[in-house]
């Protein structure tokens, strides 16, 4: 039995016996790769991995599980032609050595044909060719190429003449002639002269902010079809590409667009007769783009809508920013005493400067959604305007405007330079109207879409400049409506007010949150009377201001009688937010829920309890106080109060009053060991009306 195994097993690795074209090294089953060379030419063959170098070494054996790249290479006087067996084409050959295989490289001798270009006719011109070699501006030129290259060649007439066709190697035509290179090849480039005279006319330029509006006599010769017009920049030599040709010879005006503010061009038309363009008319040249009081000062796209209808534009180069005001219908919006104002960024990334509001001297201020750096006013006297820089913070003009341009037209217009701004590189900007006659802002612009909900001539803005993206880049020229790029401000709290009676002024709000204040002569924020209603409402950006804000309202300069000395108190979330409807001269917190947080901190002793004057703090030294809950400062109670059980300034529940409040302020301290051992010091106090929540945060004193 065991000699049958030894044979089974003999037999067996006898049949597992490589073939005879193939080796085994080291139990790695190897075939080999045979290289051959062919054609006219010469070159060589490399492999990777190394091994091959044909002619030299041309065969060589790998490993079965390898793939073999060859990469040919002709020597300087030949060409390679291809590949064949195990591979095609003349790229990489890429070989699988799972069995013995065998490649062919054929190198072809090179070959260079010559191409002549012959410029002929009665103009002048050039003729040039990709890839380079031939640059012809007369008689023959010619340039070798290599044999089967593609050359394209391009003839330019001169100004005074036309390219009239070419003939040669199947070229024909005025367009680019493409020529297959399979022998000597030659080909002709023929240039008309010109002989029309300068057939357009007494040229006219009626200049704008950022464009020209042309008109000329047109030719009376036969053939003519069309004019062109051409514009440049005065003192530079090239034409360019022409702004544009009339529809036909019948028209004799084209208005160009596109033009930088503040420029001198000059502008030239030519006249197309009998397919020929003539060297035309420079009559209208040394011309500025200026102010000329229309709307057409500026393109569509730099028109921005203002809160209350009415158009602000604006646009810059790469010196100055130019600003125009119109009503809705484009007709002029200033009349004697008015004022635009344009608030500028100059910190737009930071935004780390400024005034956010500034002071006018009617019943509301401009605010500005950002920190104004400088105010620039365009104001109108009689027929006269003038511009002045503003002081950000008080309204109160500061200095004259160097530098600047005005114009009082149906468009109300006005240029100042980046130097005037202090050379920033950057600025964010934001404009308003202001009324001569009251010192109330008219319009405001940007607008927020639908923002109708602030009353006295729109004082509020309600939407944010977007950092870093709506910016005059003082080296570009505005051309689209980017600059108008906004954001929702980061927190809209609208504040609304019930006023039955009629209130005899401007219902406002007062407040401890900038931009408020609770000064008469520098809190101009008023409140829109809502459609079909007596409720007073406005939205105000507070910049995500978080935490308590007191507030009250004033009816022209007088305060609601019950909050005279005291405010009602909201804490904001730092989100958009509506405060709920207020009745005036009516406690909130006596008819509605709301909740009173104490924060206790005593480092030294834990305070167990709060007592107060309100039976859920157990009235002092009848019953101990509600519990403080915490291990560590601070120790916390929330109590919250519904259905009239309130302790709003008007003092201990059940005395609310109809009339000016006289009730005793909510009252309290600290108790240490539920006991009436009270912290040391006078009682504490809160005197205003809780709207939504308040948290109460004092230290306290174990005696």
């Amino acid at each position: 039995m065991k000699k049958l195994l030894l044979l089974l097993a003999s037999a067996a690795a006898f049949c597992a016996c490589p073939s005879s074209s193939s080796d085994t090294d080291g139990g790695t089953t190897q075939f080999p790769l045979t290289v051959t060379l062919d054609g006219q030419g010469t070159g060589t063959v490399s492999s990777s991995p190394a091994g091959i170098n044909c002619g030299a070494d041309c065969t060589e054996r790998f490993d079965s599980t390898k793939t073999v790249t060859l990469t040919a290479t002709p020597a300087s006087n030949s060409l390679f032609s291809g590949w064949g067996g195990a591979c095609t084409g003349t790229g990489a050959c890429s070989v699988k050595m799972s069995s013995a295989r065998s490649v062919t490289a054929t190198f072809a001798e090179s070959v260079t044909y010559t191409l002549t270009v012959t410029v002929a006719g009665a103009g002048s011109g050039t003729v040039a060719s990709s890839p380079a070699g031939i640059s012809c501006a007369s008689g023959s030129c010619n340039g070798a190429f290599a044999g089967g290259t593609a050359v394209t060649l391009t003839a330019t007439p001169a100004a005074s003449g036309n390219f009239t066709g070419w003939n040669g190697a199947g070229c024909s035509g005025t367009g680019a002639c493409v020529v297959a290179l399979t022998a000597d090849t030659t080909v002709t480039a023929t240039f008309g002269g010109s002989s029309l005279p300068n057939e357009i006319a007494g040229t006219v330029a009626a200049m704008k902010l950022q464009g020209a509006a042309l008109s000329w006599t047109n030719p009376t010769a036969a053939g003519f079809t069309k004019a062109t017009v051409y514009a440049r920049v005065h003192g530079t030599t090239p034409w360019g590409t022409a702004k544009g040709s009339t529809a036909s010879a019948n028209e004799h005006a084209f208005t160009v667009t596109g033009l930088t503010p503040g420029r001198v061009y000059d502008f030239k038309v030519t006249a197309t007769v009998s397919a020929m363009e003539s060297a035309g008319d420079t009559s209208a040249a040394n011309q500025t783009t200026a102010f000329s009081g229309t709307t057409g000062d500026f393109l569509a796209a730099q028109t921005v809508t203002g809160l209350n209808g009415q158009k602000f534009r604006f646009t810059w180069s790469d010196t100055d920013l130019y600003v125009g005001l119109s009503k809705g219908d484009d007709s002029s919006a200033m009349v004697d005493g008015d004022a635009v104002w344009v608030g500028v960024d100059t910190d737009p990334l930071t935004d780390a400067t400024g005034s956010f509001k500034t002071l006018s001297s009617g019943s509301n201020d401009v605010i500005w959604p950002f920190n104004a750096d400088r105010v620039v006013a365009l104001k109108l006297a009689g027929t006269a305007v003038s511009s002045t820089f503003l002081d950000p913070a008080t309204g109160v003009a500061a200095t004259g405007l160097t530098g600047s341009t005005t114009f009082n037209g149906a468009l109300a217009e006005v240029s100042f330079s980046k130097a005037s701004l202090g050379g920033a590189a950057a600025v964010r900007f934001a404009l308003a109207h202001l009324a001569g006659a009251s010192g109330q802002v008219y319009d405001l612009a940007p607008a927020n879409s639908g923002a109708t909900d602030v009353y006295g001539f729109f004082a509020s803005i309600t939407s944010s400049f977007v950092p870093g993206v709506n910016l005059w880049d003082a080296t570009k020229t505005a051309t689209s409506g980017t600059v108008t790029t906004k954001a929702d401000a980061a927190a809209l709290v609208t504040i609304s007010e019930d006023r039955t009676a009629a209130p005899t002024g401007a219902m406002k709000v007062y407040a401890s949150v900038h931009p408020f204040d609770f000064a008469d002569g520098t809190n101009n924020f008023s409140l829109k009377l809502v459609t079909g209603g007596h409720v007073y409402s406005g939205k105000f950006n507070l910049g995500g201001a978080t935490g308590p804000m007191y507030f009250a309202f004033v009816d022209g300069t007088s305060r609601e009688d019950k909050f005279a000395n005291n405010s009602h108190v909201y804490t904001l979330s730092g989100a958009s937010e509506v405060i709920p409807t207020l009745t005036w001269d009516v406690a909130y917190s006596a008819t509605h829920t709301f909740s009173v947080t104490f924060a206790v901190t005593d480092v030294m002793n834990k305070p167990t309890n709060v007592n107060g004057n309100i039976a859920e703090l157990g009235i002092y030294s009848q019953t101990p106080g509600d519990a403080l809950t915490g291990s560590a400062s601070p120790y916390l109670l929330t109590l919250t109060f519904t259905n009239g059980h309130a302790p709003d300034f008007s003092g201990v529940s059940g005395m609310e009053q109809s009339g000016p409040m006289s009730g005793t302020d909510l009252q309290f301290k600290a108790t240490y060991a539920g006991s009436n051992v009270y912290e040391t010091g006078n009682n504490h106090s809160m005197p205003d009306d809780v709207v939504n929540k308040l948290t109460i945060a004092w230290t306290a004193t174990h005696p």
